[in-house]
């Protein structure tokens, strides 16, 4: 009878331990837990696989000025991100200037080359998907959509081709 008790107690000790081990280690055994991101003015929302920050910095633009630079952020097995900016300076170019203008910052500040990229349409807006090898031998998968004055940029960051998903596809982070 005492070994009886004992094999039980040994037996619900290891699945505490086990347990225990998951819960402490959630995020990696279960990474995707998809969020969902609304902007602060209500025009848009996204959903991402985990916890966002949000940064806002000034960049440079090309002819003079700053301008206000939103970048959404989730680190995990890849890394997301979403861009967007909103600046008379993008609606008064044109849309294939724009997306030109979003696809050589964005590869000069990856160090990039790309792979591939298409033209696209989403939901009416002009866009373009794009794969690139990045710095320390990384794939970009990057999708961009001008809608008025403002240009979004989605991107996630593998570090192998098994790691890759792009988005706009069945199991991405974003279909904008």
């Amino acid at each position: 009878m005492k070994s009886k008790l004992s094999g039980s107690l040994v037996g619900v000790v290891i699945v505490a331990a086990i347990g225990s081990v998951f819960v402490a280690h959630y995020d990696d055994f279960l990474p995707y837990r998809w969020r969902t991101y609304a902007a602060p003015d209500g025009t848009f929302s996204i959903d991402l696989p985990g916890k966002t920050t949000l940064e806002t910095r000034q960049a440079p633009l090309e002819s003079g000025g700053t301008m206000a630079f939103h970048t959404i952020r989730v680190a995990s097995v890849r890394n997301y991100t979403l861009a967007y900016v909103e600046h008379t300076n993008v609606g008064e170019k044109s849309s294939e200037k724009a997306l030109e203008s979003a696809r050589d910052g964005s590869l000069r500040k990856a160090e990039g080359t790309s792979l591939t990229q298409n033209r696209i349409t989403v939901q009416g807006f002009p866009g373009l998907d794009m794969q690139a090898r990045a710095r320390g031998n990384t794939f970009m998968d990057s999708r961009m959509v001008v809608v008025g004055n403002r240009l979004y940029m989605i991107r996630a960051v593998a570090a192998s081709e098994q790691d890759r998903e792009r988005p706009g596809t069945k199991d991405s982070p974003a279909d904008i």
